[in-house]
């Protein structure tokens, strides 16, 4: 199948240009969206989290290729031509599992993306926020390196910590907390087979 969203960013020609997202497992809003877009000839983006669908089911119930099944037969429904559709993943990742251990988490994180572009969906969002909260928690317990640099409201302070170009981070790198959970990350990365969609739609050049 064509790659929309590759094509909408090949042939943009130096202007802004986008599709807008809906991110929903509710058959009216999905059908509304799909009717829009067959009015305007737009293609249109449908979203799933990972706590809506996911490889055990999610508050929907559904799987990655349920998910699939659902929106086509929507989009047959109201007769959307399909080279208009977009499926979509969204903040696909451990942060569904953080009551399970890292390792756990992890494991069911890979599964649920490879599911994910097995159902053909093409835009991937990987969100690895639970590394993050690794560091944001060794960051909380130890303020010493950070508390004089970021000034604000507890939001703000959040905000800072992660992307503050006064990078306080670093800091906190050696601390062992903070460096297994980077070292599990790697080993994840390095053991997983990262699908050639998936490298083909984000690292092309790499990819070759």
């Amino acid at each position: 199948m064509t790659n929309i969203l590759k094509n909408i960013i090949k042939n943009r020609n130096g202007r802004v240009k986008g599709v807008y997202s809906a991110c929903t497992a509710n058959e009216l809003v999905i059908e509304a969206v799909m009717e829009r877009a067959k009015e305007t000839n737009i293609p249109v983006l449908i979203e799933a989290t990972a706590n809506q669908v996911n490889q055990f089911g999610g508050y929907t119930s559904m799987t990655p290729k349920d998910y699939t099944k659902f929106v086509s037969e929507i989009a047959n429904r109201v007769n959307l031509p399909h080279e208009l559709l977009i499926l979509g993943g969204d903040h696909l990742g451990p942060l569904t599992w953080v009551n399970l251990s890292e390792e756990t988490a992890m494991s069911n994180s890979d599964e649920l993306i490879c599911q994910y572009v097995a159902a053909g969906f093409t835009k991937i969002h990987i969100d690895t926020s639970m590394r993050l909260e690794v560091l944001d928690d060794v960051m909380l317990q130890n303020t010493s390196n950070w508390k004089k640099h970021y000034h604000g409201d507890n939001l703000a302070l959040k905000l800072k910590r992660k992307y503050s170009f006064s990078d306080r981070c670093r800091y906190y790198l050696p601390e062992k907390e903070v460096s297994n959970a980077l070292n599990l990350m790697i080993n994840n990365l390095d053991n997983a087979q990262i699908p050639l969609s998936l490298l083909s739609q984000y690292m092309p050049v790499q990819k070759g």
